[in-house]
């Protein structure tokens, strides 16, 4: 189990909807779904490059949450 104190960045889940325009052409929108505090580091203990406005890492990046029901869903 990991320690509260180790979830010290806020980070937003997101759902991809497609939904359809005026003309009637699919349109792909993130719509945030879910938000909470979590841990988060780079694989292979790689370092992280906050740009104030994002993080940066090179391909990948492991988090870990609180559970939560809401993030409980079939995907299929």
């Amino acid at each position: 189990m990991i320690s509260a104190g180790l979830f010290t960045e806020f980070i937003h889940v997101e759902h991809l909807k497609i939904e359809r325009d005026a003309y009637g052409s699919d349109v792909e929108r993130w719509h945030k779904f879910f938000c909470c505090r979590a841990w988060v580091k780079g694989f292979d203990n790689s370092a992280l490059i906050n740009t104030s406005s994002e993080i940066l890492i090179g391909n990948r990046l492991q988090f870990a949450i609180r559970m939560d029901k809401r993030l409980l869903f079939d995907v299929g």
